[in-house]
């Protein structure tokens, strides 16, 4: 690339040390990551220096590719730099217009007479003083028209051979300029929109382990209520089967004589009412006597008082 500059700026029989520093200054922009209508005014700015009757413009197409924007013209009035923004990209439509549209260099000699011109001249000669304009295509990588780089006189001119290698090579260093600035804004945007997505995903994935943590929290919890309801639960059985093991509990039929009031056990033999409730419960007896006894069998002791 340094190498066709270089033959280039020859070809404008000019100093080539300036013009090679020019060049380098506008790849140093893009290294330096400055913005695209720096770097494009600067590369204005240093081909404009390889002669004082030249002014420069670059102009890109639009997002819907219907028109041309402004990209750079440091040189250029303030009303003009306006009035050429939006030019729609057909044909007749100037210089640029057209050779956006054509995808092919446009050169117009005399602005005043040439008919691509004709609704411009009052702004472009009268008030601009310019006369002659050359437009080249800047192609992309993919040979897409990506805008126009301009050269203007303040006279008629046609274009020599060095001049067409000027504007040829003036227009592939745009093209580098504005996809390198693009591929960096794009890449810029993708980085942050990755980030974006990894600070949410982040948060999602902290939400995600805050709830798995409060989920086994409870789960904890439950399972150690679990264990207390279980050892619980172990103790009172085990209290009731020592209840249990303590109980002798009598149930069913009792065979009682009417009269003696003894009572048969499981092997037939007849046992006095406290030796055999005795013998099948924990209960003990403490003998004494009833009144209605106490007066029938010791009715000389006055055991119970009235």
């Amino acid at each position: 690339m340094p190498d066709l500059i270089q033959q280039e700026i020859v070809n404008t029989e000019k100093q080539p040390g300036l013009q090679i520093r020019g060049v380098n200054t506008v790849f140093e922009k893009l290294a330096q990551n400055r913005q695209l209508p720096e770097v494009l005014d600067a590369l204005c700015l240093t081909i404009e220096k390889v002669s004082d009757e030249i002014l420069c413009t670059i102009l890109l197409v639009d997002k819907k590719n219907s028109r041309l924007i402004h990209g750079a013209a440091p040189s250029f009035p303030k009303f003009y730099r306006k009035a050429v923004v939006g030019i729609p990209i057909q044909m007749g439509m100037g210089s640029c217009g057209e050779a956006a549209f054509t995808a092919r260099r446009v050169i117009v000699e005399d602005i005043l007479i040439h008919p691509n011109w004709k609704n411009f001249t009052s702004i472009a000669v009268d008030k601009a003083g310019l006369r002659a304009c050359w437009s080249e295509p800047i192609f992309g990588s993919d040979s897409k028209v990506l805008g126009t780089f301009a050269i203007y006189y303040r006279q008629p001119k046609s274009p020599g051979k060095g001049d067409i290698e000027l504007i040829r090579g003036a227009a592939h260093i745009a093209s580098i300029a504005i996809e390198y600035s693009r591929n960096r804004d794009k890449l810029k945007q993708t980085t942050v929109e990755l980030e974006k997505r990894v600070i949410k995903r982040t948060d999602e994935l902290r939400l995600e382990i805050a709830e798995k943590e409060k989920i086994e929290k409870a789960l904890r919890v439950e399972i150690n209520e679990r264990k207390l309801a279980e050892q619980e639960r172990e103790k009172l059985i085990f209290d009731l089967r020592k209840a249990l093991s303590e109980v002798k509990q009598l149930s069913g039929l009792l065979p009682i004589c009417s009269f003696c009031k003894k009572i048969r056990d499981d092997k037939g033999y007849w046992n006095q009412i406290e030796t055999y409730i005795s013998e099948k419960s924990d209960a003990q007896f403490s003998h004494g006597i009833c009144q209605k006894c106490a007066e029938k069998h010791y009715p000389d002791l006055e055991i119970y008082d009235d």
